[in-house]
């Protein structure tokens, strides 16, 4: 199943898993991607994850849909590891803007 979604995605985009730790504590900054979407995938440990100023509790199993142009962000409440696939046509690391959050 997973085969042939990246198969069929990678024709109309381009495809970058990454494997993402995060300590108890620490968080990633609030950004937005004008040309990328993102899914990131809860592998082990929980969080506070941000999608466009909305909190929400997630934990191992949660799946985070972030579409292109959300200010998104997440926050380890105890130490935690997602998968975070990138989906872009041209898929640059570039293309990221970082903005202030209070958590």
């Amino acid at each position: 199943f997973w085969v042939s979604i990246c198969t069929a995605l990678h024709r109309v985009c381009r495809v970058r898993p990454k494997t993402i730790r995060l300590k108890a504590g620490k968080h990633i900054s609030y950004q937005l991607h004008h040309h990328r979407s993102e899914i990131w995938t809860c592998v082990d440990g929980e969080g506070i994850f941000v999608l466009d100023g909305e909190r929400i509790l997630v934990k191992r199993g949660n799946v985070m849909n972030i579409p292109v142009e959300h200010y998104h962000a997440i926050k380890a409440t105890t130490d935690l590891t997602f998968i975070e696939v990138q989906l872009s046509n041209p898929l640059v690391e570039e293309d990221i803007e970082r903005f202030e959050y209070e958590w």
